[in-house]
């Protein structure tokens, strides 16, 4: 996976980027969580394709974390 360590910084900083617009959105009136949800599911489906490039399974964070 080392060969991959670009690219699994930038997914992490989508997944941080995800729960900082999902913190974001909680401190609204009537939060929206579409674009937090989208950027997060953009992060999932880039470190699947990560595992995949692997030949590795590729994990549903959405599924396990959320």
């Amino acid at each position: 996976m080392k060969d991959h360590q670009a690219e699994l910084e930038a997914v992490l900083k989508e997944f941080a980027a995800s729960y900082q617009a999902k913190a974001d959105e909680l401190k609204k009136e009537a939060p929206n969580f579409e674009a937090a949800d989208a950027t997060f599911e953009k992060a999932d489906e880039a470190l699947g394709k990560v595992f995949e490039s692997e030949k590795l399974l590729p994990p549903s964070l959405g599924n396990q974390v959320n």
